[in-house]
């Protein structure tokens, strides 16, 4: 258990950085598309990476809690 929770932890964190390179990458192509699609882009995004870093919190905790708990 302890161990399925730090993996599945540490994957949503690269999913974290992941998207936020994502955000990076479409704000430097925001001149060459139109504001409402890059508007909806951004809020996808965004959406993920609040999703995934809630995640990541939660396996966080939940690891936590498995390690203070003991074998």
């Amino acid at each position: 258990m302890l161990t399925t929770a730090a993996i599945v932890s540490l994957k949503l964190r690269k999913a974290v950085s992941c998207s936020s390179t994502v955000l990076i990458v479409l704000d430097q192509t925001a001149l060459r598309r139109q504001r409402r699609e890059m508007q909806a882009a951004e809020w996808l995004c965004s959406s993920l990476l609040m999703s995934a870093s809630l995640a990541a919190n939660v396996f966080t905790f939940i690891a936590a809690a498995a390690i203070q708990r003991g074998p």
